[in-house]
């Protein structure tokens, strides 16, 4: 159980560290008027953003706010989702693959099963879906859902709930032109609980398939 622990401090240090370091250089550069500043390939580097948010500390909510602000509530949705979507899938195929290796040498497969086992237990898709709208969190509980293996279909329909309204919140908000309020935080975690709720049907086709 110490190394488990070991392993996620190491895994929230990785993603802690360079937040303190470059922090409030990176945050200056992910507003609308940063991302305007590329044109008509604003869209793409936001979705790029939100995908070095695996690496840097990239104010996610601030970026999809600032799509909302520049595509409008649609369209800003829109590309918001696909890169928390992408950036969700990336980490758990980077650690799935690749980070499993690397994990088994601070604990043992067994370990690794009984947090899987744990996970299951007490609803790690639901997990993975509210952690989508939370700091740290959303790029953790990817990698820790790679590592453990988490069926892949599961993991992509909890990814899903919690990416989708996460993005289209923060993109009316940014369409609206306002700050991100503590309403929209609230909101950006029970909507993928209704939405698991609600997708947690699919998953015995999903599993059949």
């Amino acid at each position: 159980m110490k190394r488990l622990l070991l392993l996620a401090l190491l895994l929230l240090a990785a993603i802690l560290i360079p937040f303190v370091l470059w922090g409030d250089w990176i945050s200056e550069h992910c507003s609308a008027a940063w991302l305007q500043s590329w044109g008509r390939w604003a869209w793409a580097i936001g979705i790029a953003l939100l995908i070095a948010d695996l690496l840097l500390p990239i104010p996610g909510t601030l970026v999809q706010s600032s799509l909302g602000l520049i595509y409008g509530f649609g369209l800003g949705g829109l590309i918001a989702c696909l890169g928390s979507l992408l950036s969700g899938l990336i980490a758990y195929e980077l650690c799935s693959r690749h980070g499993r290796a690397l994990a088994l040498r601070l604990c043992s497969e067994a370990e690794l099963q009984r947090v899987q086992r744990w996970l299951e237990r007490q609803g790690g898709a639901l997990v993975v879906a509210l952690s989508r709208s939370l700091p740290v969190l959303t790029e953790a509980v990817a990698c820790i859902a790679g590592l453990v293996r988490m069926p892949r279909p599961r993991f992509l329909l909890a990814l899903a709930c919690g990416s989708l309204p996460t993005a289209f919140l923060y993109a009316g908000i940014g369409a609206m032109g306002r700050e991100t309020p503590a309403l929209a935080m609230g909101a950006s975690l029970l909507a993928p609980c209704l939405l698991w709720l609600l997708a947690q049907r699919l998953l015995p086709k999903t599993r059949a398939s």
